[in-house]
């Protein structure tokens, strides 16, 4: 019987040794990659849905939003016309709730795009000076009171723009506009950061196993962790109520402003459900090469 020499039994060694496993490093640039994919999926759909003017005026519209601003408005519209001596009678419901709902898309709008006063009442104020100027027309005893219809109706008016200015630029309106960009800018800078560290990180995975099997079981586990993460905190924040809590803040749009947070929390849904999904697959693709091995 011949044995095999010394060296030959060290290369048989060497040969069949198993591959080196970073495991301490592996698992650190796991837990970094599920940090990164949480970033970039978090600042992804608040760059899509928080600060995306379409998709809020979509949603805003679909609320009662208009309507409430229109009461607002008349209420308002009422009282400059009887502090002038008017009767109230003039002002019977002026402004309609597509007025109201034009302005309130337009303010969206401008706040989306700081705007250093992104409250507009245009619609509102056109639409009430259209509406006054044919009324006091029709009302001949008024002016021959209180003068020309058209400087009565630009009087009435511009104080309808001012004050209702100032009663909807309330102190969350002055804020948002103070830091809309910046925290746009910000969300920018991580989403982009995140989305290039996760796929640095990720290759650098792959490229210490070598293995396609060993590196899918990890990109399952950090996909399935990272959605399971974000379903958590989604459904979380949903059953505990908290977008109602804040939008309390809003008083009279209270409704419109839950209706719109819960709809923008509702977007994180289906990213949880894509990162779930890969996950499992992705762990099933390395079960598929843990066979293949016996």
């Amino acid at each position: 019987m011949n044995l095999p020499s010394r060296s030959q039994a060290r290369k048989q060694n060497v040969i069949a040794a198993p591959p080196k496993r970073h495991g301490g490093l592996a698992v650190l640039l796991s837990f970094l990659a599920v940090v990164s994919l949480l970033l970039a999926v978090g600042t992804g759909v608040a760059r899509q849905r928080v600060f995306n003017a379409d998709y809020l005026v979509t949603e805003l519209d679909k609320t009662d939003a208009g309507k409430q601003l229109a009461i607002v408005a008349n209420a308002e519209l009422t009282n400059v016309v009887t502090d002038r001596g008017l009767p109230s009678t003039l002002a019977p419901q002026l402004v309609t709730t597509k007025a109201a709902q034009q302005d309130l898309d337009q303010s969206v709008r401008n706040l989306g795009a700081g705007t250093s006063q992104p409250i507009s009442v245009s619609h509102i104020v056109a639409h009430a000076q259209s509406t006054l100027t044919t009324k006091l027309n029709q009302q001949s005893a008024l002016l021959a009171e209180f003068g020309a219809t058209s400087t009565l109706v630009k009087g009435l008016t511009n104080t309808l723009d001012t004050r209702l200015t100032n009663e909807l630029n309330v102190t969350q309106v002055t804020a948002a506009t103070q830091k809309i960009k910046t925290v746009h800018s910000t969300v920018n800078i991580i989403f982009w950061g995140a989305t290039a560290l996760t796929v640095i990180l990720l290759a650098i995975l792959l490229w210490l196993d070598h293995n396609v099997f060993r590196f899918a079981k990890q990109f399952g586990w950090i996909t399935l962790s990272s959605g399971v993460i974000i379903f958590i905190g989604y459904f979380g924040v949903s059953a505990a109520g908290i977008i109602e809590l804040v939008a309390v803040r809003a008083k009279v749009f209270g409704t419109a402003a839950a209706a719109v947070g819960n709809a923008v929390l509702n977007s994180y849904a289906v990213p949880s459900y894509i990162l779930i999904g890969l996950g499992v697959v992705s762990l099933l693709l390395s079960l598929l090469g843990r066979r293949r091995k016996n």
